[in-house]
């Protein structure tokens, strides 16, 4: 779930994408454009002096690879914070929250990632986990509700026409 790519600091640190730990069956309409995109836009903002915590699963099960018999799961997630570089903590107006929740299914057309926004509250309630408990409860319940929108240059983030914020 984690691109290659994005674990370029030495060999060993890339080698780690490689392993069963790291893969999923996606169906390609959520793997080959909105899950890329947002890496995309993840990278973006690092790039432009942003750090970021990245998590992502996946839940459920519409069945088994044969004959390895590793899980097809029914939705894959992922939860991206982005916030100032070497901040000391975060706060509600320095903070992005993107979380997206992705249908695993073979559709005609892939899924744009504005479509697979949630907020993190809605992300919850669906796969039973709490992302954000480790920091204040009236933060936490601020970022939870947020549903993220895509920057208003998304577009040309992605195709990589704007280089800096």
């Amino acid at each position: 779930m984690v691109p290659s790519s994005d674990r370029n600091r030495d060999k060993a640190y890339n080698e780690g994408v490689f392993s069963m730990a790291n893969v999923v069956p996606q169906a390609p309409q959520v793997n080959q454009k909105s899950w890329s995109d947002l890496e995309c836009l993840t990278r973006y903002f690092v790039k432009n002096g942003k750090d970021a915590i990245v998590v992502a699963g996946t839940f459920g099960s519409i069945g088994k690879l044969k004959p390895s018999g590793i899980n097809i799961p029914e939705y894959t997630w992922k939860v991206v914070l982005i916030f100032p570089r070497d901040a000391i903590t975060i706060s509600e107006k320095t903070t992005t929250v993107y979380a997206v929740l992705y249908k695993n299914a073979l559709t005609d057309e892939p899924v744009p990632l504005a479509n697979a926004l949630v907020s993190i509250d809605e992300l919850e309630e669906k796969i039973q986990l709490d992302f954000l408990s480790g920091i204040k409860d009236d933060l936490e319940e601020k970022l939870e509700k947020r549903k993220q929108a895509l920057p208003d240059d998304f577009d040309n983030i992605i195709r990589g026409i704007v280089t800096e914020t």
